[in-house]
């Protein structure tokens, strides 16, 4: 946002009308698109870079007081937020206030509480090469954190094996997606946007896991 017009350039008026019916973009913000050879994240004076990922996940303008508040107490820049982040706090928000709660920053803390993380596994089988059983520690986060029962025969993969060339028996899913909100077993909704769309496993983001589970979780709030 400001007035300096260098290293971008304005909005045609198709890209105006989808930005602010989309994002409720108003001209005050000064919304630019960057020219090819400038970096979104060396705005010149006067600007902030943002991905347009980051809108359509949900950030909007003006932020909430607890959507400051957590950027705040937790130090982050602009740079530094990423699209489910920014999922997680508006599905928080949208979720109190469905529930005539007052969104506050301890419970925003409380149901996002960070324990020990791991980069990704295999699920679902009972073959065990190229992948090694969780230890005692692992085992209690995952079950705590994702509600992962012994018969998901979860696994780490050791580190020359690929997550998405998983041995037979074993489906690889990375740990952002369960990060993100997915649960077994996935409920009829979550099957039958993945069979209705054609999708993989491997095709499916963090963000997307997110959006679909946030509906969710605000239709059985409004029910």
């Amino acid at each position: 946002m400001g007035t300096t017009r260098s290293l971008g350039r304005d909005l045609t008026t198709e890209e105006w009308e989808s930005f602010e019916f989309r994002f409720r973009f108003v001209p005050e913000h000064g919304v630019q698109i960057p020219l090819l050879d400038a970096s979104l994240y060396s705005p010149p004076e006067g600007k902030v870079g943002i991905p347009i990922a980051l809108f359509e996940a949900g950030l909007r303008f003006p932020t909430t007081n607890l959507f400051n508040l957590i950027v705040r107490e937790y130090g982050f820049s602009m740079r530094e937020l990423t699209p489910i982040a920014i999922n997680k706090i508006v599905c928080f928000e949208l979720l109190c206030r469905a529930l005539y709660k007052s969104p506050l920053f301890s419970g925003f803390i409380m149901k996002t509480k960070t324990l020990p993380t791991f980069p990704s596994y295999f699920s679902m089988g009972t073959t065990r090469s190229l992948g090694r059983d969780l230890t005692t520690e692992e085992w209690e986060s995952f079950e705590f954190r994702f509600r992962f029962v012994p018969e998901h025969g979860v696994q780490i993969p050791l580190l020359d094996a690929s997550l998405y060339s998983p041995p037979e028996g074993k489906v690889g899913i990375p740990i952002a997606l369960f990060e993100a909100g997915l649960r077994f077993p996935a409920t009829n909704l979550f099957n039958l946007i993945v069979r209705e769309y054609g999708f993989s496993m491997r095709e499916l983001t963090p963000i997307a896991i997110n959006k679909i589970v946030c509906f969710e979780l605000l239709c059985r709030a409004y029910i």
